[in-house]
């Protein structure tokens, strides 16, 4: 969630030095002069402006010891003008750049210990496709690993759930050389368990490896900035959400965890900090800390889960030392708070309109003890004794947590059933031996990189100059043959070849690519793949399309429908345009709030993968530059992102996306059982940040393009 600058390094304080069930805890500490100056962020610890936290935090904490987050771009790509904290920057196109700038940013022990090679680039930070972030992770850890071995190096962390982008990381080999399957999660503490195993999963299957997860950003999304006094409230709901995350990790198999963030914090108009602006830890912080605490002496032993849709309300731990001596247990609400609110769906009947989202996130609990237990105690520590004999109820919310201590006996609790649990076996990763030799390619014009589809696009009809490139970051020449798998109807130059990449050094060829006069496809797999005499391997991946997803003579589909917004913290002015299209002007808008305009798909539209939607869009009276983001959502407000834009202005632009490259946001709930697609859903959203009073937003038709294919 954090905008990188050049050579800037963002630190972790651990909070926790030894495992806890597997999992060590920590939180981001940012410096708040943003100076790009490795000492500063050092010396801003060490001076004790968080004298605090030395207090309270374990005497096994070791401030000074965390996470090196570094990413080497070489241009600025298009700043926001609206928030200058969030910068895209471009990866550098020489490999040897960024490996010499990783040797010489590895510093000594104690810190860091470990190194995460890029930010959420499957969203917005970067415009580059996964082959080039891919090719970036391999320099920086053959150059991180030439000078400190023993140091964890980290995939660059994915801000969203699996889909496209994720899927050609895996393509590109990330897996031989991450140390951990690096993630950041947001969104409701409902999802967390389901979206950790959602990860894993897909990792598992896409890399046939089972490496430790960790989570280097864990943050509460829903606390809006806001002047002080802060509301309770909100700062009830930030305890209660990490409370229980903290508590899941170690129910979730995590290896390490980084709450964030541990300072004042806003950004695009919410509030992430642990502390206040003047730096007074919040209740969410105080919280943190004792839980990483006392959870090092214990385990996970039950979960409590509804019998009705197995939803998990209660965690149950016991002690390492003697598991029969006591129980730690956490009561929590199972349901979310509401997230969004539906249009309604045009030509549908009253009775099958979408439901409206709950209003509320409490769950009853209904607890009765064994009459011969001793008493059971409430808080943290147990500071609140009850009587056992009388039934204990209590409510739980997304602002509400509920902690027992009490014998290590079963209670009652109504509607739920005790599940055995046991811990996720979280080891150090297996040792790889993956390829000095990195592959790569590069197209030069007309070919461009469309992050949004995560794809190449190239005019058709017209060859694509191609430079293929070999790096040999070891100490020894290689031998070895290269080839190149294209999809069906194109042409090569060259298909295949040998060559003989000195140590230290590259090796390169240009090839000229042909496609099909008519492609039979929308998208196909373009692969380079390398193996050298000893059988170590590397590839380089990307997707090919046309330069539009829809064909010049393509017949296209006038969805009907309009576009109306239902956010309740804007207030617009519309009117309809001569073309089935819509005029609106913003009248009023909460700052920091994203305006949302809907488009609810007739019940006759049914999409499929290789769909695409397309509509015009076009902003008058507003910023030079704002961003956009297009997604569909689902009935059960499944929500799907594809692509981020930060030019939207006064040309009219023409948005073009593939129903198959959206992508499940952290927003989406999580359910590895059923994961449903952006085929099931059934409105188009585009969401507008930035947006100023008296913006006038242009929006056409929604058209439908439906390949046979």
């Amino acid at each position: 969630m954090i905008g990188l600058r050049t050579l800037t390094i963002w630190w972790c304080v651990l909070l926790v030095g030894g495992p806890v069930g597997a999992v060590e805890f920590g939180a981001m500490l940012l410096n708040p002069r943003r100076e790009p100056e490795v000492s500063e962020a050092i010396d801003w610890i060490q001076t004790g402006n968080w004298d605090w936290i030395r207090l309270m935090a374990p005497p096994s904490t070791n401030l000074g010891t965390g996470l090196g987050r570094v990413l080497w771009p070489a241009a600025r790509f298009e700043p926001a003008a609206f928030s200058p904290e969030i910068s895209t920057a471009r990866l550098a196109e020489d490999p040897w750049k960024v490996y010499d700038a990783a040797r010489s940013s590895v510093l000594p022990q104690p810190v860091p210990r470990a190194y995460e090679i890029g930010n959420e680039p499957d969203i917005y930070f970067t415009p580059d496709l996964p082959d080039q972030m891919a090719l970036t992770l391999k320099a920086a850890w053959w150059g991180i690993k030439s000078v400190q071995p023993e140091a964890a190096v980290l995939m660059p962390s994915l801000a969203a759930r699996p889909g496209p982008y994720a899927e050609l990381l895996a393509r590109n080999r990330v897996s031989e050389f991450t140390d951990g399957w690096n993630l950041h999660l947001y969104g409701w503490a409902q999802d967390f368990p389901a979206a950790v195993q959602e990860h894993r999963a897909f990792w598992k299957q896409a890399s046939g490896r089972n490496l430790p997860v960790w989570v280097t950003e864990l943050g509460f999304a829903e606390f809006p900035a806001l002047p002080a006094p802060i509301p309770e409230v909100l700062l009830a709901r930030q305890q209660a959400f990490f409370e229980r995350t903290t508590v899941a990790a170690a129910f979730s198999g995590i290896d390490r965890q980084w709450a964030f963030v541990l300072g004042p914090r806003l950004e695009q108009g919410q509030d992430y900090g642990l502390s206040s602006a003047d730096g007074t830890p919040r209740p969410a912080l105080e919280s943190y800390l004792h839980l990483t605490r006392e959870l090092s002496g214990w385990q996970p032993a039950f979960e409590l889960r509804q019998r009705t849709d197995q939803s998990t309300v209660g965690y149950v731990l016991e002690p390492k030392a003697d598991p029969s001596a006591e129980w730690w247990v956490l009561l929590v609400s199972p349901h979310r708070r509401a997230d969004i609110l539906l249009p309604e769906i045009p030509g549908r009947p009253a009775h099958r309109q979408p439901q409206p989202a709950p209003d509320a996130s409490w769950f009853e609990f209904e607890l009765q003890f064994p009459d011969e237990a001793r008493p059971v105690r409430l808080g943290w520590n147990g500071e609140q004794g009850i009587h056992p004999h009388a039934e204990l109820r209590f409510t739980a919310s997304a602002a509400t947590n509920l902690f027992l201590r009490l014998p290590a006996r079963r209670f009652s609790v109504a509607g739920c059933d005790w599940v055995p649990v046991r811990p996720i076996h979280v080891s150090d990763p297996p040792p790889t031996t993956p390829s000095p030799v990195a592959l790569s390619f590069r197209f030069s014009s007309p070919v461009r990189p469309d992050k949004s589809a995560v794809a190449y696009r190239y005019r058709v009809g017209e060859p694509l100059p191609m430079t293929l490139r070999a790096d040999n970051f070891g100490t020894e020449p290689r031998n070895g043959r290269w080839r190149i798998a294209l999809p069906a109807g194109w042409r090569a130059s060259e298909r295949h070849g040998e060559w003989q990449v000195p140590a230290g050094g590259s090796a390169q060829r240009q090839i000229l690519l042909q496609p099909p006069p008519a492609p039979r496809e929308l998208r196909g797999l373009f692969r380079l793949e390398w193996r050298d005499e000893r059988g170590q391997h590397d590839t380089a991946a990307g997707w090919l399309a046309p330069n539009s997803d829809i064909p010049a003579d393509a017949p296209l589909q006038t969805i009907p429908g309009r576009w109306t917004p239902t956010e309740s913290d804007t207030v617009w002015q519309t009117e309809e345009t001569s073309d089935g299209g819509v005029r609106m002007t913003l009248v009023n808008v909460r700052p920091g709030v994203t305006t949302g305009l809907w488009f609810p798909l007739p019940d006759s539209v049914r999409l499929r993968p290789n769909d695409v939607l397309r509509f015009r869009l076009r902003a008058a009276n507003a910023e030079s530059h704002f961003r956009r983001r297009v997604e569909l959502v689902s009935p059960d407000r499944q929500v799907f992102r594809w692509g981020d834009d930060w030019s939207v202005g006064e040309e009219v632009q023409t948005v073009e996306g593939r129903v198959g490259d959206f992508t499940p946001s952290f927003w989406s709930r999580a359910n590895p059982r059923r994961k449903a697609g952006p085929e099931s859903a059934q409105y188009l959203r585009i969401g507008l940040f930035g947006l100023p009073p008296g913006a006038v937003v242009e929006l056409g038709p929604v058209e439908r393009y439906r390949s046979a294919r």
